[in-house]
């Protein structure tokens, strides 16, 4: 299986460059032909990909999206390259259209283009979704929920206590309540404090979460909690629902386990108590989930879905896009105008850092 996955950038171990570079490793891992297509490349992620014996091509005049069976773009990269028939094109291919945000020029939807070309929209949340579908998105939309990296399918190595002894919180503040409460239980427990999601990530989050019988945090941390099975307490200084149960979770989950689902708050004595007597209920909820429900937090799991999707016929695409050359034209200036701009500027960057 030949895969292209195109980016405007794949320099920084973070954020949508980490989402492309995982789903090449995975690719990769799964035995297919995987070529990665950047405006701009740069270290760290150059040597990842050079470790996995992964090219970046970085001319898009070198490559023909259509010769390839899965095509993955994000960042507007897709106007660069020429999709006219051609006798090495494959018969038939899945094209598809990650947004990762939902405000933003590289995460708009709606293109005249990217409607003829693409099969499919790849969307962070049901927000990034919705606002696809509102700038004028004609694809089906399949949600991958902000998933995350890292072996979730592994088999628990224990059975959860009947009370938190072992805990992670991520991100919590020395001076909030939250971490006061933590203070007040005392020897009843054992905290491991991690600054932000990534640390948690790069320590390895399934090994570290699939011994942990709590985890404490927001956002993307409630999301490795999730795919680990392992109670979560969703809550900063604002508030926050407590353990994730039955009634509260599709509200925390529309804002993003925020904790902005609730303006309740409690004080760090409350909060101690809840830790403790509310243990059973969240343990009881995350063990309960079906495993489909889970399994959408893991992006193993995600990425396995594209690879198996089915593929279209090249012949209509193309039929489609010739129907639009105007359109194609103008958008390929656009792409053209964001490409040489990027490059400009970090160009510059490089140059004033040396």
């Amino acid at each position: 299986m030949r895969i292209l996955l195109g980016t405007n950038q794949l320099q920084k171990d973070a954020g949508a460059e980490v989402l492309l570079a995982e789903f090449a490793l995975h690719c990769r891992k799964a035995g297919a032909d995987v070529v990665v297509y950047a405006n701009w490349d740069g270290f760290p992620m150059t040597g990842k990909m050079q470790k996995a014996r992964i090219p970046i091509v970085t001319e898009p005049g070198a490559i023909r999206p259509l010769d390839f069976d899965l095509v993955y773009f994000q960042h507007q990269v897709a106007g660069l390259f020429d999709y006219t028939p051609h006798p090495e094109n494959a018969e038939r291919s899945l094209v598809v259209f990650a947004k990762l945000a939902s405000e933003g020029f590289m995460e708009s939807s709606g293109w005249e283009l990217e409607n003829a070309l693409g099969d499919l929209i790849f969307a962070r949340s049901p927000e990034t979704a919705a606002v696809a579908a509102a700038q004028g998105s004609t694809l089906p939309i399949h949600m991958f929920y902000n998933a995350v990296a890292g072996d979730f399918d592994e088999p628990r190595p224990r059975a959860l206590p009947s009370s938190p002894r072992r805990i992670i919180a991520v991100a919590c503040h020395p001076e909030s309540d939250l971490n006061k409460a933590l203070q007040l239980l005392g020897d009843q427990v054992q905290v491991q404090h991690f600054g932000r999601t990534s640390d948690l990530a790069k320590a390895g989050a399934a090994a570290q979460l699939l011994n942990a019988d709590l985890v404490i945090g927001l956002g993307q941390t409630v999301h490795y909690a999730l795919a680990a099975r392992t109670p979560v307490y969703v809550h900063n200084q604002y508030g926050g629902p407590g353990y994730l149960n039955d009634e509260n979770f599709e509200a925390a989950e529309k804002a993003s386990f925020s904790g902005r689902c609730t303006s309740q708050t409690r004080s760090a004595q409350a909060i101690a108590a809840d830790l403790m007597t509310g243990y059973e209920e969240g343990r009881r909820f995350v063990t309960s989930l079906p495993s489909d429900f889970v399994g959408r937090y893991s992006l193993s799991r995600q990425f396995d879905r594209l690879l198996h999707a089915p593929r279209a016929s090249n012949a209509d695409r193309q039929e489609r896009l010739a129907r639009i050359q105007g359109a194609i034209s103008r958008e390929r200036n656009l792409a053209e105008y964001v490409r040489s701009t990027y490059r400009k500027i970090q160009m510059l960057t490089r140059m004033t850092k040396a």
